[in-house]
């Protein structure tokens, strides 16, 4: 596989053009309304815009932020140095963790920005969600999947169904020995969940044992559905 890098050009919501052809959309699920709301009046009657967030575009969420849980709120990540980031964000951080003042300035200078860039598209240094979003999930209809690490310390599995709760037809499954980033940490659990929820639990029928979906999910315990 070739590696390759194409360089974009980013803009705030302040720098937006009168008129966009193309646009790739990154921001948190939260925004997604007022991002589209920008746009809509933007797009050029040929144009098209392609989602890179993480945010309610797909029928599956990975350990997602964006709801207000005030009983399970999020760690203020923001507050965080990274030595404090990494034990909260994986079931065993020693693998990924990495002291930022040994990396070269360059990859010193990415990831400020990136933290940056995250500030920008969270709406702020918050974790704070939208206070609406949580009762407007009740109007989806599409079956979703909804993945959570069971050691995420960031966002907790109990967050996390309240996501599932507010979804009409979600199902929630916990993963084994995983923290906030189950595609770095685990991440053939979670393709083996996310193959099992495309080939056929759309619909909401029957788990791999016969039994079920309920709408208020169920766990995940090396890579077999079980109630919870």
């Amino acid at each position: 596989m070739n590696e390759f890098t194409v360089r974009i050009p980013a803009v705030t919501r302040d720098e937006l053009p009168d008129t966009i052809d193309h646009a790739i959309v990154a921001v948190k699920s939260h925004h997604t309304r007022s991002a589209a709301e920008l746009l809509r009046t933007r797009l050029s009657a040929d144009g098209y815009v392609l989602s890179v967030q993480n945010g309610l575009t797909a029928d599956i969420l990975i350990d997602a932020v964006g709801i207000e849980v005030p009983e399970h709120p999020p760690v203020d990540f923001f507050s965080l140095r990274m030595d404090q980031v990494f034990p909260l964000s994986f079931h065993n951080p020693a693998p990924f963790a990495i002291d930022p003042a040994t990396l070269p300035p360059a990859a010193q200078q990415m990831g400020a920005a990136n933290r940056a860039a995250l500030i920008t598209y969270s709406g702020g240094a918050t974790m704070d969600g939208d206070p609406t979003l949580r009762g407007r999930l009740a109007a989806v209809e599409t079956p979703t999947l909804v993945l959570w690490g069971d050691s995420d310390r960031i966002v907790t599995p109990e967050y996390g169904r309240a996501w599932a709760d507010a979804i009409p037809k979600a199902r929630f499954d916990v993963l084994k020995d995983t923290g906030h980033m189950p595609q770095v940490e685990t991440p053939d659990q979670v393709l083996d969940d996310v193959h099992r929820h495309h080939r056929g639990h759309h619909d909401l029928g029957r788990d791999d044992r016969g039994e079920p979906w309920g709408r208020r999910g169920r766990g995940c315990h090396e890579g077999h559905p079980i109630p919870v």
